[in-house]
């Protein structure tokens, strides 16, 4: 009896022992998970992440005048009878890369019309020299194009313009409802090339801000977003990026498809 009596005694003590190492260790575990998903940015997060995503708009212009940079025009095929379209460009009209098969990115409203047709144009922006039909969503989502394999490289120091055309009227191409922008490959300079080499993939979008690179910037955020569709920190980044380049009545568009 008295053996029995002392193997419950001890048992008791071992409960009693390990039962606050128990308690501590799972708010511990509990804590970690929160601070993985980050569901939601402390105020301090939130205005650092905002101020080191800001896009530095670079002084530069197209050399030739385009068109608005959202355009809008006439639909037989849907009842509202109008397509907005929108590229998510700089409110300056250019966009720089360090890409030579780079990625754009546009919104077209919603709209029944399936395709739509994607130009490239020479440095004078009168002569397409690649063009490519591709599917659009009816939803209204911001898409992107990546130039393929049998598209020309862009050349370093020369600007490019870009087209997308809503495909809705085949017969009258001139009232298609259409968006210009234009692009300029520039070589990255030795610290930007040193910084990214040693960069996380999470903070290359954040160096090309910087170097006001708006066109990868704006790409690897893009693919960073499509593969963690519920990450705060990148969703806020995302509408902070978009707003520094006035394109803030689109921050919150849902991103679509996948970015390479």
């Amino acid at each position: 009896m008295l053996k029995k009596n002392w193997l419950q005694l001890t048992t008791l003590s071992l409960a009693l022992v390990l039962e606050p190492i128990m308690i501590v260790n799972l708010p511990a575990t509990a804590t970690q998970s929160t601070l993985l998903t980050k569901p939601q940015l402390i105020r301090g997060e939130l205005l650092a992440l905002r101020r080191r995503m800001r896009f530095s708009v670079p002084r530069l212009r197209p050399s030739y005048n385009l068109g608005a940079g959202a355009a809008r025009g006439n639909c037989n095929a849907d009842d509202t009878g109008k397509i907005d379209v929108v590229a998510l460009m700089p409110n300056t009209k250019i966009g720089l890369t360090v890409a030579e098969k780079p990625t754009v990115f546009f919104r077209v409203s919603k709209t029944s019309v399936q395709e739509a047709t994607f130009n490239l144009l020479d440095e004078k922006g009168d002569t397409i020299i690649y063009d490519k039909t591709i599917p659009l969503s009816s939803t209204g989502d911001v898409m992107s194009f990546t130039l393929p394999a049998d598209a020309p490289a862009l050349e370093i120091g020369k600007e490019y313009g870009w087209e997308l055309v809503v495909n809705c009227d085949p017969q009258d191409q001139k009232g298609n409802p259409r968006v210009q922008s234009v692009i300029k490959r520039v070589q990255p300079s030795s610290t930007l090339v040193s910084k990214l080499a040693q960069a996380k993939p999470s903070d290359r979008p954040f160096l090309y801000a910087e170097e006001g690179i708006w066109i990868d910037a704006l790409s690897t955020l893009a693919k960073l977003r499509v593969a963690n569709p519920n990450d705060s920190e990148l969703k806020e980044a995302w509408t902070t990026l978009l707003t520094s380049a006035g394109l803030q009545n689109i921050a919150t568009a849902p991103l679509i498809g996948s970015v390479p």
